[in-house]
């Protein structure tokens, strides 16, 4: 199995969404959806026994309605991206990580902020909104 279907199998198990299609880099402003995207994996050290220390930095993107008025609707959708923030600290503190497969072990995973960001507005009036992570890893070297 690939780092890539690993975080979706992952990511894919929370609640609100675990019975939902989840996209892989992809998404658009046709109605609600989840993605994850990829943004950057990297060997960042080598120890002294040749095990390579990476990252794999990605987004969970959204697509939500958004208002230009003065309702709750965004202030919903950041609570939306809130609740996805504590289940990933949870399930870090519980050691329930993504599975790379039997040459890699994943150490955390971790938010890269403290808050989701709206990346963009569309003229259908749905908004995509980012949360920033990273999982980091060892891959053995056997």
């Amino acid at each position: 199995m690939s780092k890539h279907q690993a975080m979706i199998d992952y990511i894919g198990r929370f609640p609100p969404i675990s019975n939902k299609w989840l996209y892989f880099d992809y998404i658009d402003d046709d109605r609600e959806k989840e993605a994850i995207s990829p943004i950057v994996q990297e060997i960042t050290q080598f120890d002294i026994m040749g095990n390579k220390i990476g990252q794999y930095d990605f987004a969970i993107i959204l697509t939500r309605p958004y208002s230009k008025a003065t309702d709750d609707v965004n202030i919903q959708n950041m609570d939306f991206i809130d609740l996805w923030i504590e289940w990933l600290i949870e399930q870090n503190y519980d050691r329930v990580l993504p599975d790379f497969g039997a040459k890699f072990e994943v150490t955390s995973v971790k938010n890269l902020s403290n808050m989701g960001d709206l990346a963009q507005t569309y003229d259908s009036g749905m908004g995509k909104y980012m949360l920033l992570c990273r999982v980091e890893y060892i891959e053995w070297r056997k």
